[in-house]
């Protein structure tokens, strides 16, 4: 069970959960930085989200948005299990300059926690950023929000880190989790479980690098299973 902020706090508690084990592909990459590439395709879901089990820190990845079928299968977005472990140094960014990382199209980029049960992993939204200010088309996440909720991110665990083609936007349901995203704005996604996305690009897309700092990869197979199990275990004891 994942419990959200109150409306006074908006502090996130996390719990692992065991599903994320299920999804964990067998091999491992050195290095600080991830070629999505070089792994085959990075979902849009929680359940087909690519898993970046580099070790250690990760301070790059990188890979291909293509709005086109003429240019190969069409690709609006790109999800990532990754683990924060240093949620007040967190950044993401597609915003090139001083923030580092680029995106050949216009980005947007959204953060969501990693929950679920067995065989049904969910990805619940915490924030979403389109444009880094009215002048960059590039995207930028840190872990508090500036939209007047409060929001801040506080706990490691594991996540999912998303780029889209602009237009190209999170659902729950039928319903946008962030109906509007201004530029220079970092908003809460109030939590809500990623169903779907729009599919309306205004951009064709291009070759993107995300810049992070406070996270590393995943853990290998085991490693992580071990990690998901022991709250669990703990809990039992109480």
């Amino acid at each position: 069970m994942v419990h959200f902020p109150s409306m006074r706090s908006r502090r996130l508690v996390v719990y692992p959960v065991c599903a994320l084990a299920l999804s964990i592909a067998s091999f491992t990459y050195a290095g600080p930085t991830w070629d999505s590439d070089a792994h085959g395709e990075a979902g849009d879901s929680a359940a087909t989200a690519q898993v970046v089990t580099q070790t250690g820190t990760v301070l790059e990845i990188k890979g291909r948005l293509n709005a086109s079928a003429f240019l190969g299968q069409a690709d609006y977005a790109d999800m990532f299990l990754v683990q924060i472990t240093s949620p007040m140094m967190l950044k993401i960014s597609t915003a090139d300059g001083d923030s580092g990382g680029y995106a050949q199209f216009n980005s947007s980029m959204f953060l969501f926690k990693a929950d679920g049960v067995t065989g049904a992993p969910r990805a619940l939204g915490l924030l979403g950023n389109s444009d880094f200010s009215q002048s960059s088309n590039g995207s930028f996440l840190v872990a508090q929000s500036n939209d007047g909720s409060g929001f801040v991110l506080t706990e490691p665990g594991f996540y999912y880190i998303a780029i889209s083609l602009a237009g190209v936007n999170p659902l729950s349901g039928t319903q946008l989790i962030w109906p509007e995203l201004s530029p220079g704005v970092i908003a809460f996604g109030n939590g809500s479980a990623q169903t779907g996305w729009t599919m309306d690009p205004s951009t064709l897309g291009g070759d993107y690098s995300i810049r992070l700092t406070g996270v590393e990869g995943v853990p290998a197979p085991g490693a992580l299973a071990l990690l998901l199990l022991a709250p669990l275990a703990r809990r039992r004891q109480r």
